[in-house]
């Protein structure tokens, strides 16, 4: 699966500019050409999770979304 930051970090690993995105998203390893440089100050971003309420998810949709919540509760 390929999406926009996918893109990003292949332009930027041909040296076409930088890829700003979240800490994770793309592999920054020696062996992948990218690094991960965190931004001073530190900025956070919020995330929501949108899906269609119908019809009923599978149980490994419900299985994600319960681990969804118990990770959002645990963060308060």
């Amino acid at each position: 699966m390929y999406d926009l930051t996918y893109n990003a970090s292949r332009f930027a690993k041909e040296g076409f500019g930088y890829a700003v995105v979240l800490d994770g998203i793309v592999e920054a390893t020696e062996e992948s050409g990218l690094a991960f440089r965190p931004l001073s100050p530190q900025l956070e971003a919020e995330l929501f999770l949108v899906w269609k309420r119908h019809p009923r998810p599978s149980r490994a949709v419900e299985a994600f979304l319960e681990e969804l919540r118990l990770l959002a509760k645990a963060r308060g």
